[in-house]
């Protein structure tokens, strides 16, 4: 016999929504985040601010207004501190976590969640680049731990010279030049940028924003990702922090797959979004769309499971950079390795992830009729920003450095490395895993 389908409780059918999206947040809470309570505990604490982004998220879009008050409600929660150590007023909470809540966030609106990328980058360069001063770690953890938002700027503009920074006749640091695609800078305290300096060293540089020699434009262009608070920023001979020249370490391969596992983060949320999204359109249809009822289901179920397979990738790459952390930590000397392997790894997930992303987002318009095209609705927004991301570093060349390794033992540390100025391939710019 056949097992009878499940009855619906009363308050399910009260309220036929709210009911359906705990049976997705029943389903995630079975494998997520290793079953801590912690990820639960944070969640209430955060949901507020989330709240207040999503609410706005939409229109913010729609507009190209960015998520101010969001951002605020999110430093005075402490999303922020996330990372900071706990004795040092933070959270301190594992990566695990972390990329659980930046996917929560993202699934509320990628856009904010891509304008911390660089903030929460620089928290993990303090955490596990050896060689900073204490001095140095100490002003900006607790900088942070006070609620200021650390921007950032790396590429430089289209045809502009080498952003510099060099000793003024009073002793102290300045920079100049000139940056794009500065994620969050709009929002930020600080802007940490890289330069090179009198040497040709590569440095970063930060910068206080609230002076007049740091100029930041809000004429970021893209389709997607609008709320980044990203566009250009210049440099005139601005003041450098006291504290704010540091060394870039050329032999840190953890950083790679930090940054690569956010933006995976990121693509979690749209897609878990897109899951819900399809699940409101067909909680409550009327008569004259039953007949789509079937075709639906299978929609939503297919999206589900592009959100699980998103969801089970972040968790197991989060998870082993945690674990290489650790091993890094009690072993500085042997930690190279585990790195350069898990960067091999990261590439995997990182495509599988995108690629799932770009689909789900547009599946998602084959749960219903033409009514999902509503500008209202604005569900085109989830592909606009799915699309953005997946071209950052982008993920076309990717395959190929992946087989690469496989076939040959050779693996960059990134992107464009495997590139010479001619666009050829460029095999002495490779490392060998184990060697």
């Amino acid at each position: 016999m056949p097992a009878a389908a499940t009855t619906p409780r009363a308050a399910d059918a009260a309220e036929p929504s709210a009911a359906a999206h705990r049976r997705r947040v029943e389903l995630d809470e079975l494998t997520e985040a290793r079953g801590s309570g912690l990820l639960h505990e944070l969640r209430e604490r955060f949901a507020t601010a989330i709240a207040t982004i999503r609410s706005d998220a939409v229109a913010d879009d729609r507009d190209g207004r960015l998520q101010n008050e969001g951002m605020r409600a999110l430093v005075d929660s402490g999303f922020t501190r996330l990372r900071v150590p706990a004795a040092d007023g933070g959270i301190d909470v594992p990566l695990v976590e972390l990329f659980a809540l930046l996917s929560d966030l993202g699934a509320a609106d990628p856009g904010v969640a891509n304008a911390l990328r660089g903030h929460f980058s620089f928290i993990e360069i303090l955490r596990q680049q050896s060689g900073i001063p204490p001095e140095v770690r100490d002003h900006w953890i607790g900088e942070i731990a006070t609620g200021r938002i650390i921007g950032n700027a790396q590429t430089p503009a289209p045809n502009a010279p080498a952003t510099r920074v060099h000793r003024a006749a009073d002793g102290g640091w300045r920079l100049s030049g000139h940056k794009y695609y500065s994620s969050g800078s709009l929002y930020a305290d600080y802007i940490r940028a890289s330069a090179e300096d009198e040497s040709g060293r590569a440095m970063w540089a930060i910068v206080a924003t609230d002076q007049a020699a740091v100029r930041r434009d809000p004429d970021w262009t893209g389709f997607g990702q609008r709320t980044s608070a990203s566009g250009s920023t210049a440099f005139d001979d601005a003041v450098v922090h006291p504290l704010g020249v540091l060394a870039i370490d050329p032999e840190v391969t953890q950083h790679q797959s930090y940054v690569q596992l956010y933006h995976l983060a990121t693509l979690t949320g749209i897609v878990r979004e897109v899951v819900d999204d399809a699940i409101t359109v067909n909680v409550v249809r009327p008569p004259r769309k039953q007949a789509f009822g079937d075709h639906a289901l299978d929609v939503v179920g297919s999206l589900y499971i592009s959100h699980a397979t998103a969801q089970a990738l972040l968790h197991a790459s989060a998870d082993t950079l945690d674990a290489a952390n650790a091993r890094a930590h009690a072993d500085p000397e042997g930690s190279r390795v585990p790195y350069e392997l898990l960067s091999v790894h990261t590439l995997a997930s990182q495509v599988a992830v995108i690629e799932t992303a770009l689909q789900a987002t547009t599946r998602l318009f084959d749960a219903a009729g033409a009514s999902l095209a509503s500008t209202e609705r604005a569900l085109d927004r989830h592909w606009r920003n799915a699309r953005t991301i997946a071209s950052h570093n982008p993920v076309a060349v990717k395959p190929r450095l992946l087989g690469d390794y496989l076939v040959n033992g050779r693996f960059y540390a990134s992107p464009f490395a495997p590139f010479d100025e001619d666009g050829r391939p460029s095999a002495d710019r490779a490392f060998r895993p184990g060697e």
